[in-house]
């Protein structure tokens, strides 16, 4: 069995690496990105700030939190479509 050990320098991680910029022109990433993950605001090619990125990490802790094996693709995306577009959690999500 081989139990070697590895490590990861993060003094040489460039904050661009990780997507996080102070680029404030945002005219590179109108409409870039999964959908379901985009604020409304960069879809709809207005300007927008960190509060864009706050939003599409409000859906993603919603997924992990919510935790539920979908039968399909198609029952995630409707769910995720509900709370994104209306703010409507699932009947059986527990806050």
């Amino acid at each position: 069995m081989n139990t070697k050990k590895s490590s990861v320098n993060i003094s040489k991680i460039n904050l661009k690496d990780v997507s996080i910029s102070n680029n404030h022109d945002n005219t590179h990433t109108e409409a870039v990105g999964t959908a379901i993950y985009r604020a409304p605001e960069q879809e709809n090619s207005r300007h927008y700030d960190y509060k864009a990125d706050m939003f599409s990490l409000g859906i993603i802790i919603f997924e992990m939190w919510y935790n539920k094996k979908y039968s399909t693709c198609m029952e995630r995306n409707m769910t995720l479509l509900a709370l994104r577009n209306e703010g409507k959690f699932p009947e059986d999500f527990d806050s």
